[in-house]
């Protein structure tokens, strides 16, 4: 079904002819931008979540093998707490909240200090709206991290105590028993709760949707507005009226569902491949 409703809008994805509809016209901008976002702003989601590896793994390691327990606990039940918490609320708190902070510190002074490094200091000019490219990639991460976390933490503790009892006895540091026994045992469940933190900054709308900026125009500064693939269905399909602009915003579900899917694919074979190579497991 999907493929079929979005086979009217892919002649609209090439240079317009003078016989182009005004409509199909209209409809060709949501790609190039918005599939800029999904690749660009999901890797800088992963940045802050994840993007050294051990940023997840370290807070989980903390809560399950240093932490005292009533720490523990408690820590534990405020990330659940903050990872099951509606996108929705992440969006509200970025609107009134995080933008303002942005507009007012950080942007300004991302533009001062670094906006004249060549190369790297073209991504950080702009006026600083506090909405934004670079805003909407933030708080995908303050949205994944808790999430990812979460998961990992039910993978460590998912370590035999007899494992790494057997490791303590045997002489062996905490350190020794985190990276030697804890990690490798629950390094498949890492990975796993890496692609599907990616997998929810994929497909997120509304956290996205309220702080983007929702903006079709494609500007390399991060302090620009922007707009993903879900935010502009969501803004967008009420006003679609038109068969062709309808086509269009079902092809681009097409294209969110293809990456989910291709994300899927990555992540089971990198864990066949480190199956063969034996690098995970004790």
């Amino acid at each position: 079904f999907p493929i079929t409703r979005a086979v009217p809008s892919v002649p609209t994805l090439h240079c317009p002819s003078p016989h182009t509809d005004r409509n199909a016209l209209r409809v060709r901008h949501p790609f190039a931008p918005i599939e800029k976002f999904d690749v660009l702003g999901c890797r800088r989601s992963r940045a802050i979540a994840v993007r050294p590896e051990q940023a997840e793994a370290a807070i989980a390691l903390f809560l399950v093998e240093l932490a005292p327990p009533r720490i523990s606990r408690t820590v534990g039940t405020m990330i659940e707490l903050l990872a099951a918490s509606p996108s929705i609320i992440y969006g509200m708190w970025g609107l009134f909240v995080f933008a303002p902070m942005m507009a007012g510190y950080v942007q300004p002074w991302l533009n001062t200090y670094v906006g004249w490094i060549p190369g790297i200091g073209s991504l950080f000019q702009g006026p600083p709206m506090g909405l934004g490219m670079l805003t909407a990639g933030i708080i995908l991460g303050f949205m994944v991290l808790p999430f990812t976390c979460a998961i990992t933490r039910d993978v460590f503790q998912m370590v035999p105590p007899v494992v790494k009892e057997s490791a303590f006895g045997m002489g062996a540091t905490t350190w020794e028993v985190t990276t030697k026994v804890t990690i490798p045992y629950g390094l498949v469940g890492i990975i796993g709760a890496f692609f599907l933190g990616l997998g929810r900054a994929l497909g997120e709308t509304m956290a996205v949707t309220f702080v983007i900026g929702n903006s079709h125009k494609i500007n390399l500064g991060l302090f620009y507005p922007g707009n993903s693939i879900a935010s502009a269905m969501a803004n967008e399909f009420a006003e679609a009226t038109e068969l062709i602009y309808i086509s269009a915003l079902i092809c681009l579900g097409l294209v969110l569902f293809i990456l989910t899917y291709l994300v899927q694919v990555v992540s089971q074979m990198m864990l066949r491949r480190m199956y063969r190579a034996g690098s995970v497991g004790l």
